[in-house]
């Protein structure tokens, strides 16, 4: 491994390992284990922890731990202001369920017999959706639609940090102010940050601006979408230059709403053809490896031996390939087998 490689990568790695450190300082102080917090937020966040503790090897792995943290640490905030609310809804709660068993009492008895085998089925569907509402039996034997409706404010937990839904309201929960669209995970992803008839949407090409979906992909404009309502998509080029798109991809023009690759170049100055040999520029617009010089001069190529191209890809097809790699010296991987490079069977790893 070439020494400015070796030092760059050490430096990143403690760069990355202090990032670690301070997200899960933040996070210990949660109650994962706790119902306080949704089932669906407590593994997300027991998945993400187990993914920044994962070793580091290469650029490329500090880059994805790197961006775990950054979801590690959302996930976190939304803990945090769930923990919040839910503190205050406890007051509000202990009203709820005593009103809630009077009124089921008179309920049940005069529908019991009537709802009968539809409230056992819908039982089982309403069970099987997020904050597990309850059946509205009253609209089991009247003139209403069968549905589900939601009896206790704790239930739309879910709800309210994914789309922003944290108001019950007539058995359903609703958004209904811009705060709570603003703090879910719907505007941070997609631009979903304006309140529109009960539900988070897009509105403006504010709530695109400062989503995920224009800083990875350039979609940065609040567009007419297929469906009643707005979504946001790529306007113009220059949404397109400031995105990761065409930092990595070298999709850096507008087309149809999306971002794609208009000329050669803009293949030649992207990471992935650094990376991965992917030079050239494809009918569709995307970038891919042309020919075995797009693959030589690639890291990939250098570090794993895949340095001919086949199907657009860069993959190992020859042994003098993996033979010259940082692969074969430092980990024994010098023989090609199935478009990669691996240790020749019955030969001991080397460990340098």
């Amino acid at each position: 491994m070439p020494s400015a490689y070796r030092d760059g990568l050490s430096e990143t790695r403690q760069h990355v390992e202090k990032l670690v450190a301070q997200a899960q300082a933040r996070g210990s102080g949660l109650p994962c284990g706790s119902r306080a917090l949704p089932r669906a937020l407590r593994r997300e966040l027991a998945r993400l922890a187990e993914a920044m503790g994962r070793p580091i090897g290469c650029l490329d792995d500090a880059a994805r731990v790197e961006r775990k943290v950054d979801e590690y640490l959302e996930a976190v905030a939304a803990a945090e202001a769930i923990g919040e609310q839910a503190a205050s809804f406890a007051p509000r709660r202990r009203r709820r369920w005593l009103l809630l068993a009077v009124g089921g009492l008179l309920l049940t008895v005069p529908f019991a017999a009537l709802a009968g085998q539809r409230a056992a089925s819908w039982h089982q569907y309403c069970a099987e959706r997020p904050g597990a509402p309850s059946v509205n039996l009253a609209a089991l034997v009247g003139s209403e639609a069968d549905r589900c409706v939601y009896t206790d404010l704790t239930q739309c937990l879910e709800l309210c940090v994914a789309e922003g839904r944290c108001d019950l309201r007539e058995g359903s929960c609703r958004a209904t102010t811009a705060q709570h669209c603003a703090a879910s995970r719907g505007c941070f992803e997609a631009g979903r940050c304006s309140v529109r008839d009960g539900r988070c949407a897009v509105v403006s090409d504010a709530d695109c601006s400062g989503s995920e979906v224009c800083r990875t992909g350039g979609a940065c404009k609040a567009t007419t979408g297929p469906w009643d309502g707005k979504v946001c998509r790529a306007g113009d080029d220059l949404d397109c230059a400031a995105s990761d798109l065409c930092a990595d991809h070298g999709r850096c023009v507008a087309i149809g709403g999306a971002c794609v690759t208009r000329q050669e170049k803009s293949c030649a100055y992207a990471t992935t053809c650094a990376l991965e040999g992917r030079c050239s520029q494809r009918f569709d617009g995307r970038c891919f490896a042309a020919s075995d010089d797009d693959c030589r001069y690639a890291q990939s190529c250098l570090i794993y031996g895949r340095c001919m191209v086949q199907g657009g890809r860069c993959v190992a097809l020859a042994d003098w390939g993996c033979r010259g790699s940082q692969g074969c010296r430092e980990w024994g991987d010098c023989v090609a087998r199935d478009g990669q490079c691996v240790a020749p069977p019955g030969e001991p790893l080397i460990v340098r």
